[in-house]
């Protein structure tokens, strides 16, 4: 049997690297994390594989 490891937010090693990692915590990066937020809270998205992030 196979598993697949979901997250509702990207692993660091997906983080690091991206379009969002800035170093620090900007605006940005908290108007995503919001948004990301209030999808998940009214049931507007699912966790996601390491490929999908």
């Amino acid at each position: 049997n196979q598993t697949k490891d979901l997250s509702w937010w990207p692993k660091v090693n997906t983080w690091e690297g991206s379009g969002l990692d800035f170093g620090c915590w900007t605006p940005l990066c908290e108007r995503w994390f919001r948004g990301r937020l209030k999808k998940i809270q009214e049931g507007g998205t699912q966790p996601y594989s390491t490929k999908q992030w």
